[in-house]
């Protein structure tokens, strides 16, 4: 005999929200352990393009260590800017 269960629309999208959330954090789980990052991962990470990220190292907003005309980002400076960045959302009532 199967049971019926009936769940609101906005709970089941917060469970799918959460449940999205965990397998993108165990899917990265692998990538998050590298501390240097190469240029091509850091745009990659921020969704920005090459002179974005150029923009970023001559503002001094993200900083960088170039070596052999090879350039490395800090994982922690990247999540720092995300952070930097980040906007509480808000909730908007008709």
């Amino acid at each position: 005999m199967s049971n019926l269960i009936i769940i609101e629309q906005a709970a089941l999208n917060e469970f799918n929200y959460k449940l999205d959330s965990i397998i993108s954090k165990l899917e990265g789980k692998q990538e998050s352990t590298k501390e240097w990052l190469s240029a091509q991962e850091a745009m990659e990470i921020l969704k920005i393009k090459q002179t974005s990220l150029w923009t970023y190292r001559k503002s001094g907003q993200l900083t960088f260590t170039k070596i052999n005309k090879k350039v490395y980002f800090l994982r922690k400076d990247i999540m720092n800017l995300l952070d930097k960045y980040k906007i509480v959302g808000f909730n908007l009532k008709k």
